[in-house]
């Protein structure tokens, strides 16, 4: 099963082959939550037309007649933490930890962001704030990196604009 996150990116059109991991889910010392909040349930619609519903412990993406389609349910490996209305989705991949960020905008719009790893600049600016590993293949390229800033490293992250646009969502239904 397909997990938001990846959903999230697949469907924004903005998966790059370079990801930004964390090695726990964010932030650290926030506590995640038994359920999605009050404010993210209810269902969207992006600027392609795919639909979002999220519910209580449950979500679901895309059309259900269609092979973009992914659902989950938060678990030990789908966390949802929210810190400053900002609401932080970690999703873990093996031992590693996939994370974008959702803010309500405006009653009716969510925004969904992510971290770039594609973007020389983006990787840069990581590299000034946290320590950044980088993960080669066998062909000695880059794979992935990762990265595991402390509360003070991921509040500059978030300042500095490090997390961009990845999807941008309409309120349909609460």
């Amino acid at each position: 099963m397909k997990k938001l996150i990846l959903s999230l990116i697949v469907l924004a059109g903005l998966s790059g082959c370079t990801e930004v991991y964390f090695e726990q889910p964010q932030p650290v010392n926030v506590n995640p939550e038994s359920s999605f909040p009050l404010a993210l349930r209810g269902s969207y619609l992006d600027e392609n037309k795919d639909t979002l519903w999220i519910g209580e412990k449950n979500w679901n993406l895309g059309d259900t007649a269609t092979l973009l389609h992914f659902s989950g349910e938060l678990s030990k490996n789908q966390l949802i933490k929210v810190q400053n209305d900002t609401y932080f989705m970690s999703h873990r991949s093996e031992n590693l930890w996939n994370v974008v960020i959702a803010k309500l905008e405006t009653k009716n719009r969510l925004v969904v962001n992510r971290i770039n790893g594609d973007e020389l600049k983006i990787i840069e600016h990581l590299k000034e704030i946290t320590k950044v590993k980088e993960i080669k293949n066998d062909d000695g390229e880059i794979d992935h990196y990762i990265i595991n800033p402390s509360d003070k490293e991921l509040a500059e992250i978030l300042r500095k604009g490090v997390f961009s646009k990845a999807a941008i969502f309409k309120r349909i239904t609460n």
